[in-house]
């Protein structure tokens, strides 16, 4: 009974322990802890997103290429040409 009864004290005790602290004490343990906790979390899920490399070797070659509009066609400039 002693053994069950020490466990459910311990977190009372570190309750307890926390709200005896100043407000700057408790944003730190909490930043802290909160970080402790994002590091191992992004460490275990972050082996299976690597990213992946993929090369080739370049070629020359032809580049076709078609572009297809339709409307009406303005000149951005217009030149009178005389003779």
């Amino acid at each position: 009974m002693s053994v069950v009864s020490n466990v459910l004290k311990s977190p009372a005790k570190i309750v307890g322990w926390f709200s005896r602290r100043s407000l700057p004490i408790k944003i730190v343990l909490i930043v802290a802890v909160l970080g402790i906790g994002w590091f191992i979390f992004s460490s275990l899920t972050n082996e299976a997103q690597q990213p992946v490399s993929q090369t080739a070797i370049a070629q020359k070659g032809t580049i076709v290429s078609t572009v297809s509009a339709s409307g009406n066609v303005l000149a951005a400039n217009i030149v009178n040409v005389t003779t």
